[in-house]
Formats: structure tokens, sequence, C-alpha cells
């Protein structure tokens, strides 16, 4: 049975959790990425996830296959604009 977490722990591990934002990494890098985080916490050092700790997670988390699965909805093109000239010879310049 694991021993219950402390509340350093628990803010830890709610921090990677939310940068993460849905993402998942393996196990073993997730529990020292938190560790390193707790450490940081637990040393009053801010920010709790520093570049170096944000670029290892970037690195390693992968979407989950949910995520991966879900359509994307194309972006509509907006219309053409209907021109009275149109089949025409192109206008002169020279009147401007």
């Amino acid at each position: 049975m694991p021993s219950p977490k402390t509340p350093s722990e628990l803010a830890a591990d709610e921090a990677v959790r939310t940068y993460l934002r849905g993402r998942t990494m393996p196990p073993l890098l997730y529990d020292a990425i938190v560790w390193a985080v707790e450490m940081r916490i637990s040393a009053g050092k801010l920010p709790l996830l520093d570049d170096t700790l944000t670029t290892d997670i970037d690195n390693h988390a992968v979407a989950t296959r949910a995520r991966l699965l879900m359509p994307i909805r194309p972006v509509p093109l907006p219309p053409l604009a209907s021109h009275g000239n149109a089949g025409r010879a192109p206008l002169s310049a020279e009147g401007i």
C-alpha cells in the first residue's frame, strides 16, 4: 500500500498534471519530474516548473490516444468576392 502523499507531493503532482494538459509520459519520468518539482516546493524555489523541467516534459509527453483521434474541423474559406469585371480584360492604371 503506497504511503499517503504530503501536501508538497500533492502540489507537485498537480503542477505537473496541469502543465501536461491531458498529455501522458512514461511513469518513471513522470515520477522523477514530480519529485523534482516537490524538491523545488520544499526549497521555496520559483517557478515550480523551470525551463529545464518544461523542456523535459515537452520532449517526452505525448497526446493521449483520444486526443490523437479527435476530428479536426477545417476552417471554412471566406466566400469569393464577385467582381463586376469578371471575364473582361484587366483595367489600365493610366487613368489613376
